[in-house]
C-alpha cells in the first residue's frame, strides 16, 4: 500500500470515527431523553413517516451520488446536470407524498399523520440541494470538512428536540428535531464544498452516470423497499405502539452500525475506487478491514444483548421493556451488517453495479418469503427473520466479492471465529454476573457486568489475537497526531 493512499486511509478513518463517535453519542443521549418524555405511540407515529421519506429519498438521490464519486474524469458540467435533476426529481416527490398525506393517513387510522408526513417530507427537497457538494466532499476525501458540518446541526437539533418535548410539543419535537439538524446541515454543506451550479451541463456526461448509477438505485431502492415492508406492516397489523417497541430495539444495535456503515462506506468506497485496477490489492484490502471491523463489532454486540434488560430498565423507564427480545435479536444479527457493507461498497468501487443489483435482487426474493410467513406468527417472528436474512445477506455478497477479488467466502468466514469464540467467552461471564447480582443494585450490577466483560475480553485478545490488539494500537496512534496535527492547523 502507498503511502499517500495508507495516510488517506488513516485520515479518513480518524476523522469519520471521531464524527460518528461524538454523533452517535449525541444521538444516543438525545433519544433516551426523548423515549423518557415521550409516549410509545409518538414514535410508532414518526416511524412510519421516516419509512415513506426513506423511500423517496431514494428516488432522488438516484445512485447520483456513487456515480459522481466513481467516475474518473468528472467535470463541473456533470455536477450540474446531477444536481438540477435531483431538483427536478425531489419536488416530484414531495408534489406525490403531500397528495397522498391524507390517505397514508386513513389507512394508518392516524389523523395526525396527514400534517406530520406533509411537514416532515420537507426533507427530501434538502436532500436534493446537499447531494452534489456532499458527493464532491467525499470524493476529494475531505473527511475533516464532513466533521466540521454535522456537529452543529446535531447540537442545535438536540437543544430543540428536547426543548419542545418538555414543552409539551409531542410528536412535533421529533419532526423539528430532524427538519432543523437537516437544515443546518445543508447550510453548512453548502459554506465548505465552495461548489456553485451553473447553467451549463453535460446531458451525456449525466446518461453515463445514471447508466451506472441506475443499477445502484435500482438495489437501494429494493433494499429501502423491502425494509420498509416491516415497519408498514407492523404498524398496519398490528400498533404503532408495537412499531415503536420493534424500533427502539433495533435503534441502539443500529447506532453503533451507524458507525461502522460511515466507515466503511466514506472511506473505503473511495479509497477502493481510487485502486480499482489492482484487484489484488483491493482484495487484501476488505479482509483487513474484515478483521478489524469484527473485532470491535462482535464484543459490542455479545455485551449489549448480556445488559439489554439494564440497559432499558435504567435509561428508558419500564414502559419500553417490551423493545428488550427486539434488542438482543438485533445484536445478533448486527454482527454480519459491516462486512455485508464493505462487499458492496467493493463492489461498486470496481464499477461492478451489476454484480450488486443481481444480489440485491436475490436477497430480496429471500426476504419477501421471511416476511410473508413470519407476519402471521407476530412481531418477534418478524425481528428474527430480519436477523437469519443479515446472515444470508453476508453470504450472498461474500460470494459476489469472491468472484470479483482474490477473497475467498472461507477466508472471510474464517475471520468470525476468533471474535465471536472470545466474544462469547466475555459475554458468559458477564451473564453471570448479571443473573447472580440479579437482587442488588442495578447500576452496581451493570458496572459490574460490563467491567467484567470488556476485562475479559480485552485479556483473551491479547492472548488469541495479539497481533490485532497491537495493530489497532498502531492505527491509533497513527489517527490520533494526525488529528491533533489538524486540529492545530
Amino acid at each position: 500500500m502507498s503511502a499517500t493512499l495508507n495516510k488517506k486511509i488513516m485520515s479518513g478513518l480518524g476523522w469519520i470515527f471521531m464524527e460518528n463517535i461524538g454523533s452517535q453519542l449525541i444521538q444516543f443521549v438525545v433519544t433516551i431523553m426523548l423515549a423518557r418524555l415521550l409516549v410509545p405511540a409518538e414514535f410508532g407515529l414518526v416511524a412510519i413517516v421516516l419509512t415513506f421519506n426513506a423511500f423517496l429519498s431514494v428516488f432522488v438521490e438516484g445512485g447520483l451520488e456513487s456515480a459522481l464519486i466513481q467516475r474518473k474524469n468528472l467535470k463541473p458540467e456533470d455536477c450540474n446536470a446531477t444536481f438540477f435533476l435531483n431538483l427536478l426529481v425531489a419536488g416530484v416527490c414531495y408534489c406525490g407524498i403531500f397528495v397522498a398525506a391524507p390517505f397514508i393517513a386513513d389507512f394508518y387510522n392516524s389523523p395526525q399523520m396527514t400534517s406530520v408526513l406533509r411537514v416532515l417530507s420537507l426533507s427530501i427537497l434538502l436532500l436534493a440541494i446537499h447531494i452534489v457538494p456532499r458527493a464532491l466532499i467525499f470524493r476529494e476525501m475531505k473527511f475533516n470538512v464532513r466533521f466540521k458540518i454535522m456537529w452543529p446541526g446535531l447540537c442545535i437539533s438536540a437543544v430543540v428536540g428536547i426543548s419542545m418535548a418538555y414543552g409539551g410539543f409531542g410528536v412535533w419535537a421529533l419532526v423539528f428535531r430532524q427538519l432543523c439538524g437537516e437544515m443546518i446541515f445543508l447550510l453548512l454543506i453548502w459554506y465548505y464544498s465552495r461548489w456553485k451550479p451553473s447553467l451549463r451541463v453535460n446531458w451525456n456526461g449525466l446518461r453515463e452516470m445514471v447508466g451506472f448509477g441506475w443499477k445502484i438505485f435500482t438495489a437501494n431502492l429494493m433494499e429501502t423497499a423491502f425494509n420498509a415492508i416491516s415497519p408498514l406492516l407492523i404498524g398496519k397489523m398490528f400498533s404503532l405502539k408495537a412499531l415503536s417497541f420493534y424500533n427502539q430495539g433495533s435503534h441502539y444495535p443500529n447506532i453503533f452500525l451507524g458507525v461502522c456503515k460511515s466507515l466503511i462506506s466514506y472511506v473505503m468506497f473511495p479509497v477502493l475506487a481510487s485502486i480499482q485496477d489492482d484487484l489484488e490489492h483491493c482484495g487484501k484490502l476488505i479482509l483487513r478491514a474484515h478483521r478489524f471491523i469484527l473485532f470491535v463489532v462482535c464484543p459490542v454486540a455479545a455485551w449489549l444483548m448480556v445488559i439489554a434488560e439494564i440497559f432499558v430498565r435504567i435509561l428508558l423507564t419500564d414502559q419500553w421493556l417490551p423493545s428488550i427480545p427486539f434488542m438482543r435479536i438485533f445484536c445478533l444479527g448486527m454482527i454480519f451488517i459491516p462486512g455485508t457493507i464493505m462487499n458492496i461498497q467493493a463492489t461498486n468501487a470496481v464499477g461492478r453495479s451489476d454484480v450488486f443489483l443481481g444480489l440485491e435482487i436475490a436477497k430480496k426474493i429471500l426476504l419477501i418469503l421471511v416476511i410473508v410467513v413470519a407476519c402471521h406468527f407476530g412481531v418477534i417472528y418478524m425481528a428474527w427473520g430480519g436477523a437469519i436474512m443479515m446472515f444470508f445477506g453476508f453470504f450472498l455478497n461474500a460470494m459476489g466479492v469472491q468472484k470479483l477479488f482474490r477473497c475467498s467466502l472461507l477466508l472471510q468466514l474464517r475471520e468470525f471465529a476468533a471474535p465471536l469464540l472470545l466474544s462469547g467467552c466475555s459475554g458468559a461471564l458477564a451473564f453471570a454476573v448479571v443473573r447472580y447480582g440479579e437482587a442488588q443494585n442495578v447500576f452496581l450490577i451493570f458496572t459490574a457486568a460490563s467491567a467484567a466483560f470488556g476485562i475479559s475480553y480485552l485479556l483473551l485478545s491479547l492472548l488469541f489475537q495479539r497481533h490485532v490488539v497491537l495493530e489497532c494500537v498502531k492505527i491509533a496512534k497513527t489517527l490520533a497526531p494526525n488529528y491533533f496535527q489538524r486540529k492545530i492547523q
